[in-house]
């Protein structure tokens, strides 16, 4: 019942959050059937769906991340101040919570960028001042990583323990400023760590798992090629010395806006559900989605991927949702719908029987 109830309030966030990201321009109408669609696949069409309504921390964890983004979009000190008390709470909830610290570092980079393409005007002055309370907040919402290490070091290294109960890893972190506990215990006993998961056995959980991390790789890629080729190449693929150093800082300085400033002719040049994803206010956003998916590729247990994903970046739900409401390529929308149904039909099956399905 919790989790149910954390479900429905992720997903009216997730309702208002991809309002807040659409053009200004665009029918208040389309707008609203674009976030309801998004609330349908993500809330009912979810294929993390046994995940979320289960005994998993999934629901609450995904609260804390799409409440977080929504309060950040006020854009005033005390809606920013209230979404990285949320973010803290979901760095306590789940360990890929500090995924938004690494949003806040691209978040201050943008604003930078912003700042050094425009005039150093009070506007720019400002942009700098945001820059420094992002870092800041990263830092802050990173914490309940560090306080976790340190209370397992306090209460297993520094008491008066016999010497035979003194765990292995103790010498390790003394003089170890960088030693992590959580880290020592998923590569010890978890086997997690680059490529470690590489094994024939494991070949079904990566089928499991290639979905999903299909789907964001696309994602991703198709977001880095609007806005390299269509937005900063006007069409064509610019040189590799822009690619290297001018479109990163025009790409960052152009998300640097939390507010819905894209003009009302910009958005007849797109379709409706192509602003999930050509969107230049979305870089944070993809840039964490490709993140997790080589995390859960390359690092974690990758048949922990679909959940993984799905409770911890928006613009999953986002790519997904465009999928199925393009008709450009009707076999690509159809998988986009089937996809989703089967997951859910056989982790209702597999899960609740405990067989394989994580």
């Amino acid at each position: 019942l919790f989790n149910m109830i954390c479900l429905i309030a992720a997903t009216l966030c997730l309702f208002q959050l991809t309002l807040s990201i659409l053009p200004a321009g665009m029918k208040p109408e389309q707008q609203r059937h674009i976030a309801m669609t998004t609330c349908l696949v993500y809330g009912v069409w979810n294929p993390a769906s046994v995940f979320f309504a289960s005994n998993y921390s999934e629901s609450l964890f995904s609260i804390t991340t799409l409440l977080g983004h929504y309060l950040f979009q006020v854009h005033n000190p005390i809606g920013m101040g209230l979404s990285v008390v949320v973010w803290t709470i979901g760095s306590y909830v789940r360990s890929n919570g500090i995924l938004q610290s690494l949003w806040l570092v691209a978040y201050a980079l943008a604003k930078v960028c912003a700042y050094a393409t425009r005039e150093k005007t009070s506007g720019g002055l400002k942009n700098l001042l945001y820059a420094v309370l992002a870092i800041v907040a990263a830092l802050i919402i990173a914490q309940p990583m560090k306080w976790h290490d340190l209370q397992g070091i306090n209460r297993h290294c520094h008491h008066s323990l016999p010497e035979k109960q003194v765990p292995e890893w103790c010498p390790l972190q003394e003089g170890n400023d960088s030693f992590s506990l959580y880290g020592y215990v998923q590569k010890k006993h978890w086997n997690v760590g680059f490529l470690n998961y590489y094994e024939l056995k494991q070949i079904p959980n990566f089928l499991l798992a290639a979905p999903i991390l299909l789907l964001s790789m696309k994602g991703a890629y198709q977001w880095i090629h609007f806005s390299l080729v269509k937005d900063f190449g006007k069409g064509k693929l610019p040189l590799p010395r822009l690619i290297l150093m001018d479109w990163p800082i025009q790409a960052l300085a152009e998300s640097s806006s939390v507010k819905n400033t894209i003009k009302a002719s910009s958005s007849n040049q797109l379709g409706p559900e192509e602003w999930l994803v050509h969107n230049p206010r979305l870089l944070g956003h993809y840039a964490i989605l490709a993140i997790v998916a080589l995390v859960g590729t390359f690092v974690a247990h990758v048949q922990i991927s679909t959940r993984m994903i799905l409770s911890s970046s928006p613009a999953a739900v986002w790519f997904l949702t465009f999928l199925v409401m393009q008709k450009k390529e009707p076999k690509l929308q159809i998988a986009a719908r089937l996809c989703p149904c089967l997951y859910i039909l056989l982790g209702i099956i597999l899960h609740v029987n405990f067989l394989p399905w994580t």
